[in-house]
């Protein structure tokens, strides 16, 4: 299975979302990052199509996200470890000892917040490694997103749920009844909740300058 990170534009897959941030945090405007999960590869794409291997020998990478510097961080669900890549793809191990880390996603102070799906828990990591526990007693956690405001949302997969948790940790349901939700990924600005049904597959977004994207799948 693949992820993806799409730097400028937004795309989705029926597996995974994408997480969007300003260009300033990517190694080049236009660039796509993609976690190849059959290859252990992690593949660099311009925006003309051109593909080069930004890392290899990866077991099974899965979540993908860039700090405030340009650094990419990679989630191994299979050996519980999140590397991380400086610009020029040198490795090191940023985390391990997790139960199955997949989603990944920086808050505004760049602490890092890992969904382990094997734990079912949120863990978030300081820049210097510390290990705290966010949240728990979550069914499957997939994508993570943050909005303006420091909200952290969590699809959860086998719930069917999509939960926001407040800065301080408070959970709360942001939308329910879906058919197991995984990629999430917010634009700017939220304003309103709109819900739409598209050939009998549940579809909840943010209207106005801030949406929230749910993979039809």
């Amino acid at each position: 299975m693949k992820r993806i990170i799409l730097l400028c534009l937004w795309r989705s897959m029926p597996a995974f979302g994408v997480l969007l941030l300003p260009v300033s945090m990517r190694a080049a405007a236009g660039d796509l990052f993609e976690a190849d999960g059959g290859s252990g590869a992690i593949n660099k794409f311009t925006p003309g199509g051109t593909k080069t291997v930004f890392a290899s020998g990866l077991n099974g990478p899965a979540g993908l996200a860039f700090d405030g510097s340009g650094n990419l961080f990679a989630s191994e669900i299979s050996t519980g470890t999140i590397y991380k890549f400086t610009r020029t793809g040198t490795k090191t191990t940023f985390a391990s000892g997790l139960s199955g880390p997949g989603g990944l996603a920086f808050d505004a102070a760049s602490n890092l917040f890992e969904g382990d799906s094997t734990g079912g828990t949120i863990t978030k990591i300081t820049p210097a490694g510390t290990k705290t526990n966010f949240a728990s007693g979550l069914n499957g956690p997939g994508e993570l997103a943050f909005d303006s405001s420091g909200n952290l949302f969590e699809a959860d997969q086998f719930s069917g749920s999509i939960y926001k948790f407040t800065p301080t940790g408070v959970r709360t349901t942001f939308a329910s009844l879906l058919q197991r939700p995984i990629g999430l990924a917010l634009t700017a600005r939220a304003i309103s909740l709109r819900r739409t049904e598209t050939a009998g597959r549940l579809t909840n977004s943010l209207l106005a300058e801030q949406k929230l994207f749910l993979p039809r799948g």
